[in-house]
């Protein structure tokens, strides 16, 4: 899952100004590409995998003056395209949001390139069925980790943006469920991790050996592309932003673990309080419950990370993980408006998803005063709690002027019914728990044995 880690550069910012930047993900798509373009007329520069390394990018160069186009390998979700063939973005679609035109997709006046709809994951599409499920669902052609926040990231920022495959594995081959381990967050191989897995699993060779040629074929093509490829020089290089000010929901929470529900009602939230993005926050320690989480940190991001697989477009911090002491909400929110400042500097406009659960208890959290300055809540009721008796329990517990606010930030969601603790107590009980959890996050808990006592 995309990780929010603006303050951790991966990359230089542009050093070539009078060059188009091809922009990719991994050091070994850059080292190909480069040796098969020894006269480039590309300033090439790596960004780091998925929507982390492209925010990172980004923050180092928000307005690059020139076109960007994002390079590389992807994977084909349309069994009609074979290994090796470059395609280029007509548009990019978002699942969770609008579908965006590629504005260098109408400046390329030659070669004659095959053009098509680009999707993105927050993971590696790994199975076929899961190929064939995303290439329904999306109707695109291509699928990577990097396209979709690539996009908003551009049309925010007012970039004159595009996105160009080689194609390097296809909708019928299935693919290391590893795979994503292999590259760490800066674009570089983990040489050690793939000598551990192939230690481990020995199939996996012929496997491997099968997809880093596929690879190196496809961005030898890539290259050979690039190589003849014109833009019209009329096109401007950046245009005006069309979002005058990011708007983000934040979402806060042990998530241990994650259900269902955690993956699918904060983006409904989102459109419903006109937010453009959703910000997944798991908590280190929640100070106002005893005790440590049943699951650690890592395992708690890696099932987000698995339940998130479909939502490109959400971001997962580590700022209160990483962070020492307790999980207080109001050093996250002055962290993130420092972090998610954009081009001009300005932070964005936040707003806080609670239960009605938290909203009664609001009160409590260290300084909430200060949080409702940097962040209106926006409330989802929890049974047995219901909007009458909300409405009573807010006017009972704060002044009418903030009671009435209360009932302002509520959202008209039917009541949140899933339950972590519920969850954590039928896998302990060794009941079955699938209508409960995605299936992937349940064979994460079964392969690491989580929530079973004495264990």
């Amino acid at each position: 899952m995309t990780e929010v880690h603006t303050s951790n550069p991966g990359s230089e910012p542009a050093t070539q100004p009078g060059k188009p930047i091809l922009l990719v993900a991994q050091e070994h798509e850059r080292r190909v590409i480069a040796s098969n373009l020894p006269d480039s007329n590309f300033d090439i520069q790596v960004c780091g995998p998925g929507g982390e390394g492209i925010r990172r990018w980004a923050d180092l160069n928000p307005r690059p003056g020139r076109a960007v186009l994002l390079a590389g390998l992807g994977s084909g979700i349309d069994p009609e395209l074979e290994p090796g063939e470059v395609r280029l973005a007509s548009e990019v679609n978002d699942p969770h949001g609008p579908v965006r035109i590629a504005p260098l997709a109408s400046a390329v006046t030659s070669p004659d390139i095959a053009r098509t709809s680009f999707t993105s994951s927050l993971r590696t599409v790994a199975t076929v069925e899961a190929k064939a499920d995303l290439f329904r669902l999306s109707k695109a052609g291509v699928v990577d980790l990097e396209s979709v926040p690539f996009s908003q990231v551009g049309e925010r920022l007012g970039w004159n943006w595009g996105v160009i495959r080689a194609i390097g594995n296809v909708a019928q081959e299935p693919l290391p469920p590893a795979i994503d381990r292999w590259v760490d967050h800066h674009g570089r191989t983990r040489k050690g991790v793939i000598a551990r897995d192939l230690f481990q699993h020995p199939g996996l060779l012929p496997r491997m050996r099968r997809i880093t040629e596929q690879g190196k074929n496809g961005l030898r093509n890539l290259a050979s592309v690039l190589g003849s490829i014109q833009f019209d020089n009329s096109t401007p290089t950046t245009t005006e932003p069309k979002t005058p000010r990011r708007r983000i929901l934040l979402f806060g929470g042990s998530f241990d673990p994650p259900h269902p529900i955690h993956a699918t009602m904060p983006f409904e939230v989102a459109r419903r309080t006109d937010c453009h993005e959703v910000v997944f926050i798991p908590a280190k320690r929640n100070p106002l419950k005893t005790g440590q989480a049943p699951a650690s940190a890592d395992h708690r991001m890696e099932m987000l990370r698995i339940a998130l697989a479909d939502a490109p477009s959400a971001m997962l911090s580590r700022c209160e993980i990483d962070r020492e002491g307790p999980s207080f909400m109001v050093d996250t929110l002055e962290t993130l408006t420092e972090e998610l400042k954009d081009a001009h500097g300005r932070p964005p406009g936040f707003r806080l998803l609670i239960g009605s659960d938290q909203a009664l208890i609001f009160d409590q959290w260290h300084e909430w005063r200060r949080i409702l300055e940097l962040a209106k809540p926006a409330v989802v009721l929890r049974p047995p709690t219901n909007r009458h008796s909300f409405a009573m329990e807010v006017a009972r517990k704060y002044d009418p002027p903030i009671s009435r606010q209360w009932m302002s930030w509520l959202v008209d969601l039917p009541p949140m019914t899933n339950n972590s603790t519920d969850i954590r107590a039928r896998i302990r009980n060794g009941e079955d728990t699938t209508d409960l959890l995605d299936p992937g996050v349940g064979r994460y808990i079964d392969q690491n044995r989580l929530y079973r006592d004495g264990e």
